[in-house]
């Protein structure tokens, strides 16, 4: 009896879809739609918030978005005690204002 192995390939499978370079993901949007509301309810917003309300890892790429189709936003850096204790700055996004 022989023993045969499946055939296998190093190459990857092609993916489904392409993506172009002007595409978010869909997701992306949705969160940029809620952190869009949340600045115009007058809120201000710092990454951890962000990660918390809106599970959104990159803060700063939706903000860009932002100002990319016109949103006003400005940042500050707000002291904040991090999980080891110490003092740190991170940035606090909101509307109107200069950055």
């Amino acid at each position: 009896m022989i023993n045969q192995q499946p055939e296998t390939s190093n190459t990857l499978p092609a993916p489904r879809f392409a993506l172009s370079e002007n595409v978010a993901p869909i997701h992306a949007d949705t969160q940029l739609a809620a952190i869009r509301h949340w600045l115009e309810a007058g809120k201000s917003i710092t990454a951890g918030e962000a990660l918390s309300a809106f599970s959104c890892f990159r803060l700063a790429a939706r903000i860009n978005e932002l100002r990319n189709r016109g949103l006003s936003v400005s940042s500050r850096l707000v002291p904040v005690v991090n999980a080891e204790g110490k003092t740190v700055r991170v940035a606090e996004y909101s509307l109107g204002g200069g950055e």
